[in-house]
């Protein structure tokens, strides 16, 4: 590992990646799952606004938090992965009999204990060699049985492991390799945020294509006003006058009731969670020469909001 490793925010890219890409996928998926809640349960946790510009805002400030979390999260692990590197670092030139080496760690670092104790380690094998070198130089001086048994007893201070030294690279070794979790709980992540950016569209599809229905139920209340207009020269002003049931029997999964009221306006109300207290819909008929025609818009109090109207009443 090159001596200048540690400048660098990320030296053990798979455990610093690792551990950011858990925690960031972790983050994102319990936020997404939040946010998914509260736009499927309406009715209770109606908080938030649901509107294109508010989905991409909202977008944008998700990957910037996630953007400062993977920064915060590298120069946390660093404090961990830093030490390691130091310890690879120092070792390898204690392999090569630099034997003053000794681990440095930074403010901050963790592990700050065990350097210091790995540090007592080496300066007690620093100070044995050094024993062992004096008696070698001795030796040379002066060769005597003192001096050879001097020798032998401080070697003998040394232990050594009598297994030979693997030289295999460990990079000729393969493996097989498939998904790990941290690959899984990526995609997981990823998926939710493609959730939630999509959540509210199909939601407020799904509004309006419930909307519609009610249009179509009053089909027969649109024929009974132009029947009465061109046959009496009048418009009912209740469902009672035109021949209708009465309001409350229309209604189905969406639509909570249809009424016509003065002027021949057919008023539709909505038992749809996503409108709320906002579920009128206003159906006011105009006659001129080509015939006639028919206003679609919501109440002026409680009426549909414009984002759930279908196309027709646009």
């Amino acid at each position: 590992m090159p001596a200048d490793s540690r400048r660098r925010l990320v030296v053990v890219p798979g455990y610093q990646y690792g551990v950011a890409l858990a925690v960031c996928a972790a983050v994102v998926l319990a936020v997404n799952s939040l946010l998914a809640l509260v736009a499927l349960a309406p009715t209770t946790l109606a908080v938030l606004p649901r509107s294109p510009t508010f989905v991409t805002l909202l977008a944008v400030a998700e990957l910037a938090a996630i953007a400062w979390l993977w920064r915060r999260l590298l120069v946390h692990t660093h404090r961990v992965a830093g030490p390691w590197c130091a310890l690879e670092r120092e070792f390898g030139a204690l392999g090569e009999g630099e034997l003053d080496r000794r681990l440095q760690l930074r403010a901050g670092d963790y592990f700050t204990v065990q350097a210091a104790a790995i540090n007592r380690g080496l300066d007690g094998l620093e100070a044995r060699i050094r024993t062992v070198k004096e008696l070698a130089a001795r030796l040379k001086e002066e060769p005597s049985a003192t001096n050879i048994e001097r020798l032998c007893e401080a070697l003998d201070r040394l232990h050594t492991s009598e297994a030979p030294v693997s030289t295999a690279d460990s990079s000729d070794q393969t493996t097989q390799r498939g998904f790990t979790l941290l690959e899984l709980l990526a995609v997981v992540a990823i998926v939710s945020i493609l959730v939630l950016v999509s959540l509210p569209l199909y939601l407020d599809y799904s509004t309006r294509t419930r909307v519609s229905e009610g249009l179509a139920l009053a089909g027969d209340f649109k024929a009974r006003v132009v029947e009465s207009y061109y046959g009496a020269g009048e418009l009912p002003e209740s469902n009672e006058a035109a021949g209708l049931a009465a309001p409350e029997d229309y209604r189905t999964g969406s639509v909570e009731a249809i009424s016509l009221g003065a002027g021949g306006v057919i008023t539709i109300v909505y038992d749809l969670p996503l409108l709320g207290g906002n579920n009128l819909l206003i159906l006011e008929p105009v006659f001129g020469e080509a015939g006639v025609g028919w206003i679609c818009r919501g109440a002026a109090s409680g009426g549909v909001a414009f984002r759930y109207l279908p196309g027709e009443c646009r």
